[in-house]
């Protein structure tokens, strides 16, 4: 990183020669700026591009021409106010909130963080562990960390929340993440997942790095998983939000494994009949983020109701795919963690050890079923999206057929991929601990009788809540009306099926 008098030198000449070689105009080319960057802070002509082209990314170029940008808008996003030398600290000084879980962060203090790190990463030049240089859009949270967070916080010895906040921020979403995921793809997760949602701009999101107190952080973290801050924070959230990086590594985190098995497990064992819990995936395609919503965002409900799953299903449609093999494979023992000790308790855990600090089983039977409860909610969830794309549906369908689920809920309308084969790898892969089962083929048009006939003999004994919809299946008649009733679960209460524009006789 470059030393303050060298970081002052640089802000005084970078100002001086852009200002000299403005000549009456407020915008700059492009290259005259690389070459001021590259003279002024002793880079080289390809990290001055780099450095350039990645801040145009953030700023925005002049709006009329792609070669240009604003001199006082650049100036601005670089260096701020004049006395801006401290990370972003609270109107108010800053708090003391007791307990940690209350720490949430909100999406205008993440942007403030995210701007600040952005722009002495360049003034400063922060470097990689390869001692490259780092650009903007590249930072992760271990950067953050260690050069803003605790910078921060070391006189006060406390959370960055405790900087940036008047009081506690009781969160409405846990963040589970990789810290390795460059900070700039994680924000536009979390922005985009408010967004969708619809939430207000103050509403608080739990992010480990931010919330416990770094300087602390064996104590935050504790012995027992299930006692952790992060556990605690879970139980007070309406939901996980999950933000998968562009390798999935954070499917490959011993501490994410035990976030998502709390998520989809743990907390709705431990809540039962007071409300669904809620577990969302988000990720970055390009400039912009996508998300897989539990039900319906409340951006998918602004139409009438006819047309809310195609809303949700052209917004997540860009999802990649490439995300769910990676997911699929999650084998919780086999995850990594930055602390030994971490893995070692988390998995103690989960086979409820004696013990937390003794060696953890190699293999365990509740293991095999952890990785099969979250393989199963992943298949699920992209499984439209697999089919479309034309992926082998096998791995699917044996993911879904062990995760023990409950409820399942699939819409395949309008959907083209919908033919006699995939019903019948949707068939064999129903779990047979099903209670609920909500099926839309709304007009699939190749669906056959003979296909809903074998889906109908797949039903578990188990169901109480059942619904199908073949609105405008034009290949669906009176033979498949009888044999569905023909094979209706006994202990089925509920049941709903909609035939709407078939060939179905009175």
């Amino acid at each position: 990183m470059m030393e303050p008098s060298s970081a002052s030198y640089m802000r005084s000449a970078v100002r001086r020669q852009l200002r000299a070689s403005l000549r009456g105009s407020h915008l700059i080319h492009l290259d005259i700026l690389c070459d001021i960057l590259a003279a002024s802070g002793n880079l080289s002509q390809q990290e001055s591009h780099k450095m350039v082209s990645a801040m145009v990314e953030d700023v925005g170029g002049s709006g009329h021409e792609t070669d240009s940008i604003d001199c006082e808008v650049f100036l601005g996003w670089l260096y701020g106010d004049e006395e801006d030398e401290d990370p972003p600290l609270g109107m108010a000084g800053g708090c003391t909130i007791d307990l940690t879980e209350e720490r949430g962060i909100n999406v205008e203090q993440l942007r403030a963080l995210l701007t600040h790190a952005k722009r002495r990463c360049v003034r400063e030049r922060w470097l990689d562990i390869a001692g490259e240089t780092l650009l903007p859009n590249s930072i992760n949270l271990y950067h953050v960390v260690e050069q803003v967070v605790k910078v921060a916080t070391r006189d006060r010895q406390c959370s960055y929340v405790e900087l940036v906040a008047t009081g506690p921020q009781r969160p409405l979403w846990f963040v589970s993440h990789w810290w390795g995921e460059p900070v700039h793809s994680f924000f536009q997760c979390i922005s985009q997942h408010s967004a969708d949602r619809q939430l207000n701009s103050d509403a608080p999101y739990w992010v480990c790095a931010y919330a416990n107190n770094q300087w602390l952080a064996d104590l935050e973290v504790g012995d027992d998983p299930a006692q952790s801050s992060f556990r605690k924070a879970m139980g007070i959230t309406i939901g996980t939000l999950s933000v998968v990086d562009a390798t999935a590594q954070c499917f490959k985190r011993v501490w994410c494994g035990f976030e998502v098995w709390t998520a989809l497990v743990a907390i709705p064992q431990a809540r039962q009949q007071c409300g669904h819990y809620l577990y969302d995936i988000y990720t970055t395609v390009g400039d912009t983020a996508v998300g897989l919503c539990d039900g319906f965002a409340e951006v998918d409900k602004k139409r009438d109701h006819v047309f809310w799953k195609d809303d949700k299903y052209k917004r997540q449609n860009s999802f990649p795919i490439g995300l769910a093999s990676k997911a699929l494979q999650v084998a919780l023992q086999h995850a990594e963690s930055s602390r030994e000790s971490d893995k070692r308790r988390i998995l103690n855990s989960i086979v409820c050890a004696a013990d937390f600090n003794s060696p953890a089983p190699t293999e365990h039977a509740r293991y095999n079923d952890l990785n099969n409860i979250i393989r199963g909610r992943i298949a699920s969830s992209f499984w439209r999206q697999a089919l479309e794309a034309g992926e082998p549906m096998d791995s699917y369908g044996v993911a879904l057929r062990g995760s023990c689920a409950k409820l399942l809920e699939l819409s395949f309308d309008n959907c083209a991929a919908i033919c006699d084969d995939t019903v019948d790898t949707l068939a064999a892969g129903l779990p047979s601990s099903l209670t609920e089962l909500d099926l839309d083929f709304s007009f699939c048009m190749k669906l056959k009788d003979s296909a809903v006939t074998r889906l109908s003999t797949a039903f578990p004994a188990t169901l109480k809540r059942l619904a199908l919809r073949f609105q405008h299946c034009l290949g669906v008649t009176d033979s498949c009306a009888q044999a569905l009733g023909a094979s209706l679960p006994r202990e089925l209460q509920h049941l709903e099926i909609r035939f709407g524009r078939c060939f179905i006789t009175d």
